[in-house]
């Protein structure tokens, strides 16, 4: 760092008188070392802001993925609800259908059986006037 001081000091020797350059360029080193560690810490503070900004940012990425995962996985777990209604109600329906099938059914093998009970019964009394 000195010998980068000295660099560019020697272009102004030429300007100052020789009893004064040893106390110049002490100045100049002052000068030079806190302009450096100004310039250094306003990168070291730059910097440090950057990564902060950088985390934020990488904080909010991180919440509105796991955000959108959790509507995701509710929107799938609706769908699988649904669906599951929907079966639901497909069964119902063909349950009452058979239910409904098997009553229609019983209604009409009692039909079946009044008519054979009737024609049996009408050729009873056919038969017991024949004889």
């Amino acid at each position: 760092m000195l010998k980068e001081a000295t660099d560019l000091f020697l272009p102004l020797i030429a300007q100052i008188k020789a009893e004064q350059q040893p106390k110049a360029i002490t100045q100049y080193y002052g000068v030079f070392r806190n302009k450096n560690y100004a310039r250094d810490n306003a990168i070291a503070e730059i910097e440090n802001e950057y990564q902060q900004a950088i985390n934020e940012i990488e904080n909010q990425y991180n919440l509105d993925q796991l955000a959108a995962q959790q509507e995701y996985f509710s929107a799938k777990m609706s769908k699988a609800e649904y669906r599951l209604k929907s079966l639901a109600g497909a069964g119902g329906g063909i349950l009452l259908t058979v239910l409904i099938a098997v009553v229609l059914v019983f209604f009409s093998i009692q039909r079946s059986v009044r008519k054979i009970e009737e024609k049996v019964s009408t050729n009873g009394e056919t038969e017991n006037r024949i004889v």
